[in-house]
């Protein structure tokens, strides 16, 4: 594959994938945009979320300098918050917070309020944080008169081992929350396809599968 191409060539390269692994028996058909966006939703979160996953076992055994650290500590923070975030304008999924936790389940909620309270302030906005701490004073010399405008911080880079184990916790349960997500969406497709495509309908959308004699 090459590193960058354009849409259709990327589905080219995908059909022709589908083509080469279909095994002669099982017939492939593509889905139609509004019923794929959900399944491609979740697919895309479950993927995020196990990339959070090995990010977290990473930080957990790593030896890296800061600057690894801190770069996987981001990752975890953008995509675990990406699965939150709104993607109403393409039409993609999203979870929403009080589906994906139940009342015994306060400690994960807890700890998912956390983490987003630090993807929105702390990593994709500049807002106010725990995390991050400055202080602006002034300068003076007394004899030039020179004067400077000068800013003390404070940063909290990593969270301690123990965070860790929690949010490695809290991802594990959103990867199962997800499949179960996918799993409905894809008996619903079934059922839609199956109620409401014609035959006819149905062989337009083949892109693999045995041929007739």
């Amino acid at each position: 594959m090459k590193k960058t191409m354009t849409k259709e060539e990327a589905i080219t390269f995908m059909v022709e994938a589908i083509r080469a692994k279909n095994n002669g028996e099982d017939i492939d058909f593509i889905l139609p945009g509004f019923l794929a966006k959900p399944l491609a939703s979740f697919h895309s979160m479950r993927e995020d979320l196990r990339l959070c996953q090995s990010a977290v076992d990473k930080l957990m055994s790593s030896n890296d300098d800061g600057v690894v650290k801190a770069s996987l500590w981001h990752t975890i923070i953008i995509l675990y918050g990406k699965c939150f975030t709104d993607a109403s304008s393409s039409g993609m999924s999203r979870l929403v917070a009080n589906q994906c936790f139940s009342e015994g389940q306060q400690d994960l909620r807890q700890t998912h309020d956390k983490l987003m309270e630090l993807r929105n302030n702390f990593v994709a906005h500049r807002g106010s944080t725990d995390n991050e701490f400055f202080l602006v004073y002034l300068t003076l010399n007394h004899i030039s008169l020179e004067r400077q405008v000068q800013i003390k911080s404070v940063k909290r880079l990593m969270p301690d081992h123990n965070e860790l184990i929690e949010y490695k916790n809290l991802i594990t349960h959103l990867i199962s929350v997800v499949e179960g997500k996918f799993e409905r969406a894809a008996n619903k497709v079934w059922k839609n396809m199956l109620d409401n495509f014609s035959p006819e309908e149905l062989s337009q959308l083949k892109i693999a599968g045995p041929v007739k004699p």
